[in-house]
């Protein structure tokens, strides 16, 4: 079941001027009554600093000039009703002067993940006491147990977390996927997980899942999106009207703006968060069934949506209509919610997140060689840890690692027994080969004999809670289908990387396979140059299974691949090298290249891949693979390019008796 959680940063503008009775009360009052007609509910996320400051000039000056008898009113009256209110916090406006009509902030005090722990720990206990105090009069078992921080800035985490809980709030919910900026608040979400999710934050870092985190991370919802993604009546609306100063308030001069960097010729893509202020009701509808599959076969997830109630006009309540329409319609796909209310959601969790068994599935297991991981196995262990289904068992083989990767494992091996860690000493003359040594070492290695399905796994990829389980679902409703995997996107300063893929294709990284594929492959193939998946995506179509990479479950791919050849242009060199030594067609070899012209090194890497696949050819190099693999790559790339017609799948294996199981590998020749 997926929750729809609308929160509502409920405060003045950010520069510290405006009338509180405009910019909160009255667009929070439509917007509780717009809610209601359609059965869902609010989470206020009130910004207590300012509130205190309004309460404090009026207890003063005896003249309530910033509303805020109705300002507390009105959130007595909203918790009465059923909605919620919660902690949201711009820490710049404890110590604020009011001069004219302007509360002149302090700005040392902007970014609350920059405060000193005791600072910090001190206002979030003066805003948590401050809402208990007001509300459990209205409802007695009323409880501060959430919190957002003004500009969404919960990094550098130790001191922040730290802050939250040692007064006991138990989620936070400021992270919004690719976020990233830089200046008086430096945020970089681009390593949070996928999808609506909540995960237990690592005590030190609010991105990285732990099974011991002390708090939970409910994450906004966002996507990566070029700038036209961004078209929308009301974000255009918000530009004419020159209602925002580019940030969330308005500190001194020296902000660098996120959009600033290097000059690309690929499309640069922006942090697109679920925001009802400024989507219309046809984008919010999409995203929502986009977060459903994100949650199909997970217990429960959370569709976080943001909004400012200075932000809430006329424009943006009919607007936002449609989606309300929607989601009263489809109320058994989608559930009503509120922060608190996911709290016992999230305990139900608990116990899978610290290292329960998870729900009963099928049997799989998985194999991932690894070797200097270090920078990236902790996000494949917390994604496989956090499955919906979780393995049998799992191999990692540390292949000569010398970084810390074999603690990494050994750490996460100790709280979840399906981990095993297999070390192999280093080797002379190491190659892409490697991997393949390794994943045979693996695959010797496991003693849960029962599997189902078998996994090969980098150490570098993240994907969501539910990733095997879908994978699951896909291979038993279509019998044919013998391996298949996610589409694996490379990953560069945080955001995914375009490239092609042919969809028949799977990806080493993430190649699952049914179990009676895996055995009927044989050896595989260790060669230098890389190139061992394609070849088993081949044995398998040969063998008369479908192969397929599905482009609507997304892997991560945490760097570059091939970035171990040294650079791009060299990786392109090695791409070259690589189809050669798979066989590939010449005629389809140029059609490759030059399709892949405007891929990063733009037009330098195809032409360098396409030098060295000739310049194999002119040097009589060796192929690695047998006669027949090479006649059918050929056979397959002159159907894609349309030169021969398509055979019927499982053709090749006409009169073939079947492959053995997987014994010794092939030398790499």
């Amino acid at each position: 079941m997926l929750s729809i959680l609308f929160t509502l940063d409920y405060e003045i503008h950010g520069s510290g001027r405006g009338d509180p009775l405009k910019l909160m009360v009255e667009p929070t009052a439509r917007l509780l009554d717009e809610l209601e007609r359609y059965g869902l509910k609010l989470t206020i996320m009130a910004d207590v600093a300012e509130i205190l400051r309004f309460k404090e000039y009026a207890e003063q000056s005896s003249h309530d000039r910033f509303h805020y008898g109705e300002i507390a009113g009105q959130l007595q009256d909203a918790v009465r009703r059923g909605h919620d209110v919660q902690l949201h916090l711009h820490t710049s406006y404890f110590n604020a002067r009011l001069v004219g009509d302007q509360w002149r902030q302090d700005w040392s005090e902007y970014t609350f993940a920059d405060l000193p722990l005791e600072k910090a720990t001190r206002y979030v206990r003066l805003g948590k006491e401050y809402l208990e105090g007001l509300l459990r009069p209205v409802k007695a078992d009323y409880a501060c147990v959430a919190f957002r921080a003004a500009n969404w800035a919960m990094q550098p985490s130790k001191g922040a977390i730290g802050a939250l809980v040692a007064n006991g709030l138990k989620i936070d919910t400021s992270v919004f996927r690719f976020g990233k900026r830089e200046g008086r608040v430096r945020i970089d979400y681009t390593p949070a997980p996928m999808g609506p999710v909540p995960w237990r934050a690592d005590a030190l870092e609010i991105c990285r899942p732990h099974p011991e985190g002390p708090i939970w991370e409910m994450p906004i919802y966002s996507e990566a999106r070029t700038l036209a993604g961004f078209l929308a009546p009301g974000r255009i609306w918000r530009v004419l009207g020159n209602r925002f100063g580019g940030t969330e308030s308005d500190p001194p001069a020296g902000f660098v703006s996120p959009s600033k960097g290097a000059m690309s010729l690929l499309p640069k893509t922006y942090a697109w968060k679920a925001d009802f202020n400024q989507c219309t009701s046809g984008q919010l509808i999409k995203v929502l069934e986009r977060a459903e599959r994100w949650c199909v076969g997970k217990e429960w997830g959370a569709f976080v949506l943001i909004g400012h109630s200075k932000l809430y006009d006329r424009m943006n309540q009919r607007v936002l209509r449609g989606f309300l329409r929607f989601c009263a319609g489809e109320a058994k796909r989608f559930q009503a919610g509120t922060a608190a209310e996911s709290l016992p959601m999230l305990e139900q969790l608990e116990s899978k997140a610290r290292g329960g068994a998870g729900k009963a599935g099928p049997a799989y297991v998985l194999v991932t060689p690894a070797r200097n991981e270090e920078r990236t196995i902790g996000e494949t262990l917390a994604s496989v840890v956090n499955q919906t289904v979780l393995p049998r068992e799992w191999i990692i083989v540390s292949d000569g690692s010398t970084d810390g990767t074999d603690r990494l494992v050994a750490d996460y091996a100790r709280t979840y027994p399906f981990i095993r860690l297999l070390r192999l000493e280093d080797r002379p003359g190491r190659s892409f080969a490697s991997v393949v040594f390794a994943t045979e070492a693996g695959f010797k290695a496991l003693r849960f004999q029962e599997y189902q399905y078998l996994g090969l796994l980098d150490a570098d990829v993240r994907f969501a809670p539910n990733y095997f389980e879908a994978l699951m679902r896909r291979l038993a409703a279509s019998p044919e289908l013998g391996l298949v995997g996610g589409l694996a996107l490379d990953m560069v300063d945080g955001r995914p990387l375009w490239q092609q893929q042919n969809r028949s294709e799977v990806a080493g990284a993430v190649q699952f396979y049914r179990r009676a594929c895996w055995e009927s492959l044989g050896a595989l193939f260790p060669i230098r140059q890389g190139g061992w998946d394609a070849v088993t995506c081949l044995q398998a179509r040969a063998n008369g299974y479908a192969t397929q990479t599905f482009d609507d479950i997304v892997v991560e791919h945490l760097k570059r691949r091939n970035s171990a050849d040294g650079g791009a242009l060299a990786g392109s060199w090695t791409l070259g090298c690589r189809d050669h030594a798979l066989g590939h067609h010449p005629v389809f070899e140029i059609a490759k290249c030059v399709s892949r012209l405007a891929e990063a090194p733009v037009l330098a890497g195809g032409l360098v891949r396409l030098i060295a696949f000739f310049w194999c050819c002119l040097t009589l190099r060796k192929r690695l693979v047998p006669e027949s693999i090479v006649a059918q790559v050929r056979r397959e790339q002159l159907q894609r390019i349309c030169l021969i017609p398509p055979a019927p799948l499982g053709l090749e294996r006409a009169g073939k008796p079947a492959a053995t199981p997987m014994g010794p590998l092939k030398g790499d020749s």
